[in-house]
């Protein structure tokens, strides 16, 4: 009875419901669509797509959609056909006629004869670059002399029913029960009949590819034909359709009342059905293009539109046809048999004509599946979420015991020859024949097992990897840089062992040289989580993370990896990866176990996209510049840039907005720019879009940027914007001319106030020159006085003495005679010492000071007094003295000198010269004689001459005496470091 309900069920779950999900991505009002019914679509110059909606116009670049409607001047918001011209203008048929947007304005243009709406189903253009229109009711348009009239048939009285342009520019029209007719050079040619036609049947889209026609019948049917010749014809098998359109393999896509038919071009057989359980919709496709790209567009009535890139992956989940969401075990045996199983639901076998049929264990447990695994001889084991292991046959499922006393949890189940390895959650078991056998040495979680050769098997655990060879206890492996891998999966591949980890990506380990290489996020994994690697027969090694799944390449020559990450273009989406839960099946498809289903890779899709994206600027912007204010004329059309606009100094700052149109993946694209008259080469390529240029120096600049993939040289072409920034009045040749007059004017009147002020400094020196001249005269004079008019008057007198002496013969004539000699001996010095002062070393400190020294030398020679001098020493060489303080400086000191030899009684003079600093020096005479009383003592004419000197060398003197005890005089003297 229960084999009877079994088969009942599969029995009923043999119907073509399960369906795979497609890479379909859908675009409605609530991605920014400006109405749901998408009637028509066409692609412009700039790769953008244009939509027509019952609710107007939209223009779309990946991302982001532009309205146009009634209020940008369309005569009505239902678009039902589209064209992008060659000349790059935009027509659209409406219910109301037909418009046409150059890209700054909307032109309306009015169709006769004027019904209450239109419905036009193709607008196109012949060779010459003329726009045709069709409408079934009003038949066929051509635009003349900037307006619409009927076009002139081939067949006189025919009717058309269908217009079609070749990827050559070539015009066809079908001509009802006339046949088809090429337009070309202004004329008309019959190139086929229409004889395989029923009666009253009519062609309502034609199409061609690949040397064939193809032509879609008012009786559903779709007819291959080469000239007269039928190659193949089909039913559709709807009940209506409204759009076809061929894809890149040579598929025709036709468009119907409940979603999409594809056919095979070759025979017409059917390929395909894509409805809403693949992704699409159950409602009208409307109209179907296929852009540069190679991107299929689908307008449906009510869910906006679809693109379909052709991706690499097809799903399956609880919506399709799983009975579960999450996958937590795939396998395939050698009878083309391949098993899903889900966590929630179950166990399923996934047949050679693409059913899902469950399989039902339910009688042993209601569990669902947490791994699973094949044999050599088709036993499929399953291990469940309520730590049962199960073996099922093909006809039956029973249940095997692991260990009656632990009953530990199946993590991973894997084939070896004649023996079956168990990975638990209490260690490591294999199974051989009817018994299952305990492996010593592991009691830990074993997360996976690898059958390495005939002699020894590697067990991850949560403690390490682990070695077990023959009935030996299993030996946790020793390499160092395993010592810290948290292991969680493992497999081999091309001799090298590859070991992924839970915190730090993938380890591949080369046994022969004990060497571990590492590729994790920081090299190009998405995620450090894994839980599945597997190779597959393409040699291309799948891992599978938290994040999604990966293709990893390993150069063992460089030691560098290579990562391929999958995306929503390709058809999938990052889900997380379960334990060991991919492989491959019988078509080499690889199966990937998430928790949002299976997701199944194939090697065959729609083919390569080598399309570059398509790089326009989309807005510029600086302070001052207003776009709204500009004409026609001095902007470019569709963004309605600005044409070469010259920036003004004061707002010397631009930004860029670009973007790269790849329809595929949008957000794919990458950057790279370059501003011509500031950078010296482009930019590294990034994904900002946003480029902002300040304080800019005036002169003229080119901004070029160009877009493009990721892994893919630059080869796409660059886009380039003029602009230039105003050169202020300040920094103009205006400028610099009355800047560089203004200086030479500046130079020549500050040239002749310099001479001026030359003269008069010069004048003013040589006033001071005789100024001091004089001075020095006068002095000189006062010295000679003092010095030779006394002496001299000295001598006179005592000649006068002598000679009276002599005329009476008395006696003290040698006395007189001595007196004379000493008159004349101070004669000769003093007028030697005023020579000297006048002279240029005369202004020599060090020099003056040595005669001060020489003079009191000779003055106290010949008698009892000892006389030194101390601190000469410590005068700089060289440093000098004012004009004029030398001789008064030797004449002070002389005075000072003879007062000490004449009346201070002293037996020794001491003059100490010091230098405390501050441009200054401090001259002391002290002697050891009877001192005297200052407050009785009265100044002669040395003393007085003394002071006059020391004034007019800003000197200070001071005196200060002791009776029996002595006298120190002491000097003061500033003198200029440059010497005055």
């Amino acid at each position: 009875m229960k084999r009877f309900v079994i088969l009942l069920v599969i029995l009923n779950c043999l119907l073509d419901t399960t369906a795979q999900k497609l890479p379909f991505s859908n675009f409605g009002v609530d991605k920014g669509l400006i109405q749901s019914q998408v009637q028509c679509i066409t692609q412009d110059k700039q790769h953008h797509i244009w939509l027509g909606t019952f609710g107007g116009l939209d223009r779309f670049d990946g991302n982001s959609f532009k309205h146009f409607s009634k209020l940008d001047g369309l005569n009505s918001n239902a678009v039902t056909a589209l064209y992008a011209a060659n000349d790059g203008k935009i027509w659209a048929g409406t219910f109301k006629g037909i418009s046409c947007y150059d890209g700054f304005r909307v032109t309306n243009y009015n169709v006769p004869p004027a019904p209450v709406s239109f419905n036009f189903s193709v607008i196109t253009e012949d060779d010459e670059g003329v726009i045709w229109a069709f409408h079934l009711q009003t038949g066929l348009l051509v635009f003349l002399d900037n307006q619409f009239s009927k076009a002139k048939l081939p067949v006189e009285g025919g009717v058309a029913t269908c217009l079609y342009r070749n990827d050559k520019g070539q015009l066809f029209v079908n001509i009802f029960q006339h046949g088809i007719f090429l337009y070309e050079k202004k004329k008309w040619t019959k190139i086929a009949g229409t004889g395989f036609l029923e009666k009253d049947e009519f062609i309502s889209i034609l199409i061609f590819n690949q040397g064939a026609w193809y032509a879609l019948t008012s009786n559903l049917s779709l007819v291959k034909f080469i000239g007269d010749k039928i190659m193949s014809t089909c039913k559709l098998g709807v009940s209506d359709y409204a759009s076809a359109c061929f894809d890149s393999k040579g598929d025709i896509w036709i468009g119907t009342n409940k979603g999409v038919r594809v056919l095979n071009g070759e025979n017409l057989s059917l390929v395909a059905t894509y409805t809403a359980a693949y992704g699409l919709s159950d409602n009208y496709v409307l109209d179907i293009f296929r852009d540069t790209e190679n991107n299929i567009w689908l307008g449906s009535d009510g869910d906006g539109f679809f693109r379909y890139s052709g991706g690499s992956f097809t799903k399956f989940d609880g919506q399709s046809g799983l009975p579960g969401n999450i996958v937590m075990g795939l396998a395939k045996d050698n009878a083309n048999n391949f098993f899903i199983g889900t966590r929630e639901g179950g166990l399923v076998n996934y047949t050679r004509n693409g059913k899902l049929v469950p399989l039902d264990y339910s009688f042993i447990t209601r569990f669902g599946v947490n791994c699973m695994a094949v044999d050599n001889k088709n036993n499929l084991f399953i291990g469940t979420i309520d730590k049962k292991l199960l073996r099922y046959d093909g006809r039956s499922f029973r249940e095997i015991i692991i260990d009656q006393q632990l009953h530990p949890f199946a993590n991973a189940i894997r084939p070896d020859e004649d023996k079956i390895w168990l990975g638990t959650s209490t260690g490591c078991y294999y199974l051989l024949g009817e018994k299952v056998y305990k492996i010593k040495g592991i009691d830990l979680i074993t997360s996976d097992i690898l059958p390495v050769d005939a002699t020894e098997t590697l067990a991850v655990t949560t403690d390490g990897i682990y070695s077990i060879r023959g009935n030996e206890p299993a030996q946790k492996l020793k390499n160092p840089g395993l010592k810290h891998a948290d292991a969680s999966c493992i497999a081999e591949h091309n001799g090298l062992i590859w070991i992924g980890t839970i915190d730090d990506g993938v380890y591949v380990w080369n046994r022969k040289t004990d060497n571990i290489y590492k590729c994790n996020t920081r090299n190009g994994l998405s995620d450090n989580q894994v839980f599945s690697i597997y190779t597959d027969s393409k040699g291309s090694t799948w891992i599978g993370t938290g994040t999604g799944v990966q293709q990893i390449g390993f150069n063992e020559r460089d030691l560098s990896f290579s990562v391929k990450q999958f995306s929503k273009t390709d058809g999938y989406e990052n889900a997380e990866n379960n334990l060991n839960t991919i492989t491959e099946d019988q078509q080499g498809r690889v199966w990937i176990g998430t928790t949002k289903g299976v997701f199944i890779f194939s090697h065959d899709s729609l083919g390569r996209n080598e399309a570059e994206p398509f790089t326009v600027i989309q807005r510029v912007s600086s302070p001052g510049l207003g776009n709204d204010s500009l004409s026609a004329g001095s902007v470019f059309p569709w963004y309605h840039l600005p044409v070469s606009p010259k920036l003004s100094y004061r707002n010397n700052s631009i930004s860029f907005v670009v973007k790269g149109i790849y329809l595929k993946d949008p957000d794919a694209v990458l950057y790279s720019y370059q501003l011509a008259g500031y950078d010296t080469g482009f930019s590294v390529p990034a994904s900002q879009s946003f480029f902002n240029f300040q304080n800019l120096e005036p002169g003229h600049y080119i901004f070029r940027v160009r877009s493009m993939l990721a892994g893919r040289p630059a080869t796409g072409t660059i886009t380039e914007y003029r602009f230039s920034v105003a050169t202020p009045f300040h920094k103009s040749k205006g400028f610099l001319i009355l800047v560089t007059a203004g200086l030479i004017l500046t130079g020549i009147m500050i040239q002749f106030l310099y001479n001026r002020t030359k003269q008069r400094r010069q004048q003013q020196l040589e006033l001071l020159r005789q100024e001091e001249l004089q001075k020095v005269r006068q002095r000189t004079s006062e010295d000679f006085h003092d010095e030779l008019g006394n002496k001299l008057a000295r001598i006179s007198l005592l000649a006068d003495i002598l000679q009276k002496k002599v005329r009476q013969n008395e006696p003290g004539k040698s006395d007189l005679i001595r007196q004379i000699s000493a008159n004349v001996q101070l004669l000769y010095a003093g007028t030697k010492d005023i020579i000297w002062s006048l002279s240029p070393g005369s202004d020599d400190l060090p020099e003056v000071l040595k005669r001060i020294e020489q003079f009191g030398t000779e003055l106290f020679h010949d008698s009892e007094i000892d006389f030194s001098m101390e601190g000469l020493e410590q005068i700089e060489p060289g440093k000098k003295l004012p004009i004029g303080h030398s001789h008064n400086l030797i004449m002070i000191f002389k005075e000072l000198l003879n007062n000490c030899l004449r009346h201070a009684r002293s037996a020794s003079v001491k003059i100490i010269i010091k230098d405390p600093g501050n441009n200054s020096l401090l001259i002391s005479l002290q002697d050891n004689g009877t001192g005297f009383d200052p407050g009785t003592v009265q100044k002669g004419n040395g003393l007085n001459n003394i002071q006059r000197r020391a004034q007019a060398i800003g000197a200070i003197v001071d005196t200060a005496s002791v009776l029996e005890k002595g006298t120190v005089t002491t000097l003061i003297i500033n003198i200029p470091s440059n010497g005055g």
